[in-house]
């Protein structure tokens, strides 16, 4: 019961996982590239990037939990 609970639960935070990952190394580039151009182009992404993450976040968890349920709710027909 609890192994089919975790592969569950783990095949859905799979792609979170992988997304959050990339969110990750694109900031860093960004950095890095940004980083040679001077600190008022730094700042400008980094601005932004708090605002993306900030208003991105509420979304994708509301949109995450709203095709859970309706995954559970009408289940696809084998």
């Amino acid at each position: 019961m609890f192994a089919q609970q975790f592969r569950l639960i783990l095949a859905h935070a799979t792609p979170m996982w992988i997304a959050h990952l990339a969110s990750m190394g694109m900031m860093v580039i960004d950095t890095a590239l940004l980083g040679h151009y001077g600190t008022e182009d730094l700042a400008a992404v980094a601005v932004n990037r708090g605002a993306v993450v900030t208003a991105g976040t509420p979304g994708v968890v509301w949109w995450g939990s709203f095709a859970s349920v309706g995954r559970r709710k009408f289940p696809e027909k084998g």
